[in-house]
């Protein structure tokens, strides 16, 4: 099997993985990457069947015409990818290539295009906030007559709660539309647009489930609430995960939900999801879902339920090819190590000059792991998805469930608070 990977490195993030780790010579599987200048490591350079490295893959058209270079050399058997960017892309490589694993475009845009995603997970009776794509001023006014204050904006292609606008009322949705709306949308298409959805604002806790499901059978989960989410972080808020073990009383209401979300979309035979969940009355409101695993910060919790050895980006990019894990999974639905609960919280930089951390070793709370993220005398001028926002991050393992957890993480940004030293601008 020969498995294409496509991939972007952000500057400042994660380093690039070594793909010919994550299998053996036995397995007669074979490598072809695709990715960002200085992305592919040394020993992938000497293993993998091809690489091209090309400035922004996510927006670069040669990404393409490297496929079908690649097809015509080597053959390409599965395209994989793990960024929200470029899902569709992958998707259309497939198509043009005449692969029969994996997403299609027709398939892959129910996972990406928030309107599509809702509007099908409805109609498979999958509860869902109102919603309504936007294509003019016109219907956000309609859609805030016929919803109500508050509700929420957003781009129907973009992650990470970029572009999220949350209007509060007539006032601010006047101001929203003489001021934002049109700057918002592409200069090539100033008359009408599609690319956004209002849908009903949720003041709720939020959940997020990760997993893997096998032609469409959920095998793992690793489900977790939110400690505030994305889009609080994005307005200078902390942000972080909890882990929800089986014990917990949300756990079955979580599976059942999921499943439901699974059963209504084509899920193709393997793949890994990160899916978004609104706590309701009578039960879960699905937010969105996305075809690829979560982001870095909770893979890396999700490492630390499977042990703590590192081994989940390997196990992700096994499970997502339809290769067995070489590692035993513990968090099987239904199943994990009983009420072992981990959690962290990233808290943001403040504006201006970062002065003096706190120091990891002087933290007082005995079960949370301080990494300091920001440097010393660096100046922050506010959010920006393309650079780190974070100024630390703490880390809680517990056996004593998610209160422990939570307690610890409060205890953690609280002593962060009274120790960091920093000069407004």
């Amino acid at each position: 099997m020969h498995i294409l990977v496509l991939s972007e490195q952000y500057e400042g993030f994660e380093t690039c993985s070594s793909y010919t780790d994550y299998v053996s010579d036995k397995e007669d599987v074979k490598i072809l990457i695709i990715t960002s200048p200085g992305n592919v490591c040394k020993k992938d350079k000497e293993k993998c069947l091809a690489y091209a490295e090309v400035e922004k893959p996510s927006s670069n058209g040669r990404v393409e015409l490297f496929a079908l270079e690649f097809h015509r050399k080597y053959r390409i058997d599965r395209v994989y990818t793990n960024q929200e960017e470029l899902v569709l892309r992958a998707a259309a490589i497939r198509k043009a290539l005449g692969l029969k694993d994996g997403l299609l475009p027709e398939q892959a845009i129910q996972f990406r295009d928030k309107e599509v995603m809702k509007a099908v997970a409805a109609r498979n009776g999958v509860p869902v906030p109102n919603f309504k794509r936007i294509s003019g001023p016109v219907d956000v006014i309609d859609f805030c007559e016929s919803n109500g204050f508050p509700i929420v904006i957003k781009p129907t292609l973009a992650s990470d709660s970029m572009g999220v606008r949350v209007i509060k009322d007539a006032q601010d949705m006047e101001s929203y539309l003489e001021k934002e709306f049109f700057s918002s949308i592409s200069d090539m298409a100033l008359d009408f647009t599609g690319n956004l959805i209002a849908e009903q604002f949720i003041p709720s806790t939020m959940y997020h489930v990760n997993g893997y499901c096998k032609n469409g059978k959920l095998e793992y989960v690793w489900p977790f609430q939110y400690v505030n989410t994305n889009l609080n972080f994005t307005k200078g808020e902390e942000y972080g995960n909890i882990s929800i073990p089986p014990t917990h009383p949300k756990y079955p209401g979580l599976i059942r939900a999921i499943e439901k979300v699974l059963d209504a979309l084509p899920c193709g035979d393997h793949m890994v999801f990160h899916c978004e969940l609104f706590e309701a009355e009578n039960g879960f409101l699905l937010c969105e879902i996305a075809c690829r695993k979560p982001g870095a910060s909770i893979c890396l919790l999700i490492d630390l339920l499977e042990g703590g050895n590192g081994t989940f980006p390997e196990t992700e990019f096994r499970i997502s090819n339809g290769i067995e894990p070489r590692h035993k999974i513990r968090c099987l639905v239904n199943q994990s190590l009983e009420n072992d609960c981990v959690g962290d919280l990233l808290i943001r930089r403040p504006l201006g000059r970062l002065i003096k951390l706190p120091k990891p070793q002087e933290c007082p709370i005995s079960n949370l792991k301080v990494i300091p993220i920001a440097k010393e005398n660096s100046v922050y001028h506010g959010f920006d998805v393309n650079v780190r926002n974070t100024s630390m991050r703490m880390i809680a393992v517990s056996q004593a469930g998610t209160n422990q957890v939570l307690e610890s993480l409060t205890l953690g940004s609280q002593w962060y608070r009274q120790n960091v030293h920093y000069i407004s601008q």
